[in-house]
């Protein structure tokens, strides 16, 4: 019986960890390419989550709505980098970011204004009753969390050593002016980054909505899970923001059914001092060289 709760326990929390990972994944994204947090990546999916509502509000069927939303998540990222960021893209990494802690209440007050402050139910994109085998209970938006977050994952790490794009963005990431000399279009290769964190964004905004409901503030905790598994796994690792997404998930539950509930929050602040103190570039990542 005790390794069967366990079993459950660990199932269910990598769904929520899958959530996690797919935002701290944009986060990983974005600073490997610029060196700057994106503190809106969160937000950046809560809004396109209120897109998708009014979507499924105009009758349109959800799958359809999701690849929709999918789509504009990635031309929403765009659409920042080359409204706003662009102009500012010579002030130094830590002026981005906090450029982007400005962009959550903007995106918060948007949100608020165009859609109000309550809570409104957002639908699982696979609904029924949960699926059992073998005494684990799974439920079925967990499984569209978990098929979704291994298909992103796979596309990512096949578009950054398959694609020309993906190799433009190891080699700015490495050092851009270099890349520059190369003939890579940094803007560009900046453009698509914030374009696909966008996209991540929308999709684990879309996941988390059925779990958690949806609500201007929806995104606020994951964004702090999300960057504590950036934390935990390595700021300069994609495996890194996967692994601490994934075991940050499965932890939390753990935790909160054998010691208490109420460590679940802080338990994140624990493990971002403890990686901080023991390991700062954490248990996947290296030290980035200072691009000048």
């Amino acid at each position: 019986m005790n390794t069967l709760i366990l079993s459950n326990l660990i199932v269910s929390g990598l769904g929520t960890g899958a959530i996690y990972a797919i935002v701290a994944l944009g986060i990983v994204f974005i600073f490997r390419t610029m060196e700057a947090v994106n503190f809106a990546e969160g937000d950046m999916g809560m809004f396109m989550t209120f897109v998708a509502f009014s979507l499924i509000c105009l009758k349109i069927p959800y799958p359809l709505v999701f690849i929709i939303v999918v789509a504009l998540s990635f031309l929403f990222g765009v659409l920042v980098e080359k409204g706003i960021l662009q102009f500012i893209k010579g002030m130094s990494p830590m002026a981005i970011t906090i450029v982007t802690l400005g962009f959550v209440m903007v995106f918060q007050g948007l949100a608020g204004f165009i859609w109000g402050t309550d809570t409104k139910p957002f639908p699982p994109l696979w609904k029924g009753p949960p699926i059992k085998a073998h005494g684990i209970i799974l439920g079925r938006q967990d499984v569209v969390t978990l098929i979704t977050a291994f298909v992103i994952f796979i596309i990512f790490v096949l578009l950054l050593k398959k694609t020309k794009i993906g190799i433009a963005v190891r080699a700015v990431s490495e050092d851009r002016y270099a890349a520059l000399l190369m003939g890579v279009r940094v803007s560009t290769i900046f453009a698509f980054v914030w374009g696909f964190s966008g996209l991540l964004a929308g999709l684990g905004g879309m996941l988390a909505a059925p779990r958690f409901s949806l609500d201007v503030n929806m995104m606020t905790t994951i964004q702090l899970e999300a960057f504590t598994a950036a934390v935990l796994g390595g700021f300069s690792s994609i495996p890194g923001a996967i692994f601490g997404g994934l075991t940050l998930g499965v932890l939390e539950n753990l935790i909160s059914f054998y010691v208490s509930s109420s460590l679940k929050e802080p338990i994140s602040l624990i493990i971002i001092v403890v990686v901080l103190l023991v390991s700062p570039n954490g248990l996947f990542g290296k030290k980035m060289n200072k691009k000048v």
